[in-house]
């Protein structure tokens, strides 16, 4: 679910995995971007700490905090998502964390980067597709898009982007039929 998601958002992994509920507007079908999740290096740490720590930040331009639409075939496939959840929750007990994330492990506790980049991975490797990063599926949301005759304004938007030429210089790839 957290792949198809990201091909139908095309947000930053740091965005994904601290979206929580409250983000989606299932009314609507719209994600709301608000918080993105980072591993970051301690100021204050100690002989024997942790030298980094996670933290839960707003993104860091005004264009990366926005709403995404989503199609309804996402909603859906998310809200049965949450019923997952909600049944994960009954079999872990007082195991469960309600945090309210949307990409949990079967505990309820959010991924950060670096676990859930591992899971990616695997995923990946058992479906036998290749390896790509997690950042193609941002660039392929683009493509896609753009190939589709999206406006490039609105995929500018879409990802969090300060302009449209940005978005055509990094993220879309090259499009045989918009080639002659």
């Amino acid at each position: 679910v957290f792949i198809r998601l990201n091909l139908c958002t095309g947000l930053r992994m740091g965005e994904l995995l601290a979206l929580k509920w409250e983000d989606i507007d299932f009314s609507t079908a719209q994600l709301h971007v608000r918080r993105t999740i980072n591993r970051l290096a301690k100021y204050e740490a100690h002989d024997g700490e942790n030298k980094t720590e996670i933290v839960f930040g707003t993104p860091k331009t005004k264009n990366s905090r926005r709403t995404i639409p989503l199609t309804r075939t996402m909603a859906d496939e998310l809200a049965r998502w949450k019923q997952q959840q909600a049944q994960d929750k009954i079999r872990a007990g007082d195991k469960y964390t309600a945090d309210g994330f949307i990409v949990t492990n079967e505990f309820g506790h959010y991924f950060e980067q670096k676990t859930f980049k591992d899971y990616y991975d695997r995923l990946l490797k058992d479906a036998d597709i290749g390896h790509f990063t997690f950042h193609a599926l941002r660039h392929t949301f683009a493509t896609i898009n753009l190939a589709r005759g999206e406006n490039i304004k609105t995929i500018s938007v879409i990802l969090g982007h300060a302009s449209p030429s940005y978005t055509l210089d990094l993220y879309v790839g090259y499009i045989p039929s918009t080639s002659r």
